[in-house]
């Protein structure tokens, strides 16, 4: 878990940008679950996800 957060820098989201989600798979397994994985690949996705981070 170490590895990870050094990963993340200490980030508490992460967004996967760009066609597919198999890396927002593999974080929600592997990150914590108070962090929160998404993944955008149109600029629709892009514009929920972006709104739901400034919450």
């Amino acid at each position: 878990m170490t590895a990870l957060h050094t990963v993340t820098g200490g980030r508490r989201r992460l967004v996967e940008l760009g066609p597919g989600s198999a890396l927002t798979g593999l974080a929600r397994r592997l990150l914590p679950p108070d962090v929160p994985a998404r993944s955008a690949a149109t600029p629709a996705q892009l514009a929920d996800v972006a709104a739901t981070v400034r919450r």
